[in-house]
Parts: structure tokens; sequence; C-alpha cells
């Protein structure tokens, strides 16, 4: 695992961020570390208990994803978790530079009740408030996960005014 940061960085609307990240490789055994990484930075952010399990519930299907899925086990390749710490929400994205995902064509995005697999999606979108995929200009796939903090009212990308979970 290498780690850098954290770095102090100003957002685009002037709030005040700590941006830390972490590469990680994609032997299933990291995923101790990274359920470890994700409390503390958790913590860091101010969220409560409930939203701590939350964030370590999303972040595990979204890696345990990336492994099985998207390297198929192997752990010869690595991908990387950038938390973004705001005044109003945490911010993950899981990069990683495996094929393409196509959320939008998957069955089991769809399925309210996730059939074959698929639940781990579903765990990831009720865990955390806002889930982002795109694929970025560089070619590695992007996923977003956003927690609010408790009692910090904000407006999220679609303008839609959102507390944390």
């Amino acid at each position: 695992m290498e780690k850098v940061g954290p770095e102090s960085k100003t957002s685009a609307n002037g709030r005040k961020r700590e941006v830390i990240e972490i590469k990680v490789s994609s032997h299933p055994k990291m995923m101790r570390v990274l359920r470890a990484v994700s409390e503390e930075i958790g913590n860091l952010a101010g969220l409560n208990d409930e939203q701590v399990v939350h964030l370590q519930i999303a972040i595990d299907e979204a890696a345990t994803n990336i492994i099985r899925h998207g390297y198929k086990f192997d752990s010869a390749k690595d991908f990387k978790l950038i938390f973004n710490l705001m005044d109003d929400r945490l911010e993950v994205l899981l990069e990683d530079n495996a094929s393409p995902f196509h959320p939008k064509s998957s069955d089991f995005l769809s399925s309210v009740e996730p059939t074959g697999g698929g639940l781990g999606v579903t765990l990831i979108h009720r865990a955390v408030d806002e889930v982002d995929y795109c694929v970025t200009r560089s070619g590695s796939n992007q996923l977003r996960l956003v927690k609010y903090l408790t009692g910090k009212e904000v407006r999220n990308r679609e303008g839609i005014v959102a507390t944390g979970k």
C-alpha cells in the first residue's frame, strides 16, 4: 500500500478540504486495511458511528467489486482511494484500471431485488448519500461515494438539498 497525503486544498466552491490518497494492491487481504482506514478517516471527517459503518460497507463492497469483477483476483494490479474531507461531507473516489463497467446496462443495478449477484451495488447505494460512476479521460474507472455530515444541509450536484444518512 502506498500512501500519499494528507494535502490541503480549496474546492471550487471555496470550502477547505483535506485530501488523503492511498494506493492499494488488489489482494483480498487488503480489505481489512481498507476497513480500518475507512473507519479512521470517517472519524476524522466527523461522521457519527452509524455513518462510519455505512462508509465502511460502501467502500468494502466497491473495493470487492474491483478485486473480484474488475481485476479477477489479480493481486498484481492496484487501485486508488482518494478521500476528500470537506466542511459538509466526505467524498471518496475509488479509481481502477480494469475494463470499464457500464452500470446503466447492468440488470442488477435496476433490479429492486437483485438476483444472481448485485447485492453489493444495492448496499453501496443504501449506505451513502450519493453514488456516481464515470470513466476518466485517462480511461480509469472512477466511483464517487459521498457521505454528508449529520446536521449539515447542502445542495448536491443536482441542486437538491440533502443531509447525511
